[in-house]
């Protein structure tokens, strides 16, 4: 059996917290960093953030095997657009995949997913070399993550239990 999918979508979230880089002002305030080279990170409510995209799945099946590939382009809002005069959002390509083999009899399942995360660009507020007001850009490099689970199913088929790895390819730092 084949199948393919597309979809849109548009999110926006409300107090939205998540992990972002600080500074500590002169007055022991913590702060969300404006650039980028303080590698000290926090939790901070975000207030307000949006995303919107399109996905695209095909899946083919035969038997014991299924075979899953799917792109995604997904545009991630950039608060600061209008004062910095840049598009409001900023977008990038995610690539995933999936295999997986069922052992007829005993409905033993084996799974290797991947996904490739694409680079992601932000904008901030910068100053040049004479003090002058410009955009900064941030380029987090992209990364790939490999996934591989065995999965049975137990109780009569009511469950299903399932170990595996995460990360197989041991991704532990991504450049900024």
């Amino acid at each position: 059996a084949v199948s393919f999918k597309i979809k849109g979508f548009y999110n926006r979230i409300e107090q939205k917290i998540g992990v972002f880089e600080f500074v500590e002002t002169e007055d022991g305030v913590i702060a969300p960093a404006i650039d980028t080279t303080t590698f000290r990170f926090a939790y901070f409510n975000q207030a307000n953030d949006k995303n919107q995209g399109v996905n695209l799945n095909f899946g083919y099946e035969n038997g014991p095997l299924l075979l899953k590939t799917g792109a995604s382009l997904v545009g991630y809002f950039q608060p600061s657009y209008e004062s910095l005069g840049v598009d409001p959002f900023t977008y990038a390509v995610e690539l995933n995949g999936e295999i997986t083999y069922t052992v007829p009899r005993s409905l033993l399942r084996f799974s290797l997913f991947w996904r490739n995360n694409d680079r992601l660009i932000t904008y901030f507020p910068d100053t040049n070399e004479d003090g002058e007001s410009i955009v900064g850009q941030r380029i987090q490099d992209g990364f790939m993550l490999t996934d591989f689970t065995v999965g049975a199913p137990i109780w009569d088929k009511r469950f299903r239990v399932t170990a595996g790895v995460r990360n197989l390819l041991d991704v532990q730092t991504v450049t900024v």
